[in-house]
């Protein structure tokens, strides 16, 4: 009989000792073994509440409201970064379409030969911005074109559906800004500004590298125009 006691105290002794234990490895909301609801284990002493456990519940809880925090915010961002590149597109594709039908109009009218032979008067100076001059229509738009464009890549470079086309029209505009930051440099100063009209055989070989030069300029505005087109059609069908 002593032995037999000796054993039961030692049993309830390892079952205390067991239900005091902190069961780190355990998630909270599983239910405690002791917790029956079998009447057979309704007299079982309760485990008590670990600090260690409490703890790391509040730390998990404010780890979990800073990630839905921070996620809230993300999409706060890309909401607005979403609606700046909507408006970017909006503008590269009106200025890009004032900048293509322009230099179209140019080329079919031949405006560059009647400014060139055109003789200086007060009524139209040999001038950038003078009566007659293409550059009163270009000035006020035109250098938007390349940083609109650039603009709007960076904005919806997160969106792979549009990426490419943001891309060519970018590269469309920088290289019409090119071609015509050469003819405002090289060729436009002594064809059309000069004090007097250059002779014809002065005149034209200027005329012709100036249209080769306008080609170039005239299919990269197309280009970046219809990438800018596409690219905002994809945009406003996704959305949609």
């Amino acid at each position: 009989m002593p032995a037999l006691r000796l054993k039961q105290m030692d049993r309830q002794n390892l079952e205390d000792r067991g239900a005091q234990s902190c069961m780190h490895l355990r998630r909270r909301s599983r239910p405690n073994r002791h917790q029956d609801s079998s009447p057979d284990h309704s007299n079982h002493p309760q485990a008590p509440a670990c600090i260690d456990c409490d703890t790391a519940g509040v730390q998990l809880g404010y780890f979990a409201e800073h990630r839905r925090y921070i996620v809230g915010m993300g999409q706060i961002s890309s909401g607005r970064r979403d609606l700046l590149a909507d408006r970017l597109l909006g503008v590269a594709e009106f200025s890009h379409a004032h900048w293509f039908f322009g230099n179209l109009y140019e080329a079919l009218v031949k405006i560059p030969h009647r400014v060139a032979a055109s003789e200086a008067s007060r009524e139209l100076p040999r001038s950038p911005f003078g009566a007659g001059s293409p550059g009163r229509y270009y000035a006020p738009i035109a250098p938007i074109n390349a940083p609109a464009a650039i603009a709007a890549l960076v904005a919806g470079w997160n969106h792979a559906n549009t990426r490419v086309w943001l891309i060519v029209a970018a590269a469309g505009s920088t290289t019409g800004a090119a071609a015509t930051a050469y003819l405002l440099r090289s060729i436009n100063p002594e064809l059309f500004f000069s004090p007097q009209p250059l002779s014809e055989m002065r005149r034209k070989p200027l005329l012709k590298r100036w249209y080769r030069v306008h080609a170039i300029r005239l299919t990269a505005s197309a280009v970046a125009l219809a990438a800018i087109h596409q690219a905002r059609t994809i945009r406003l069908g996704t959305r949609g």
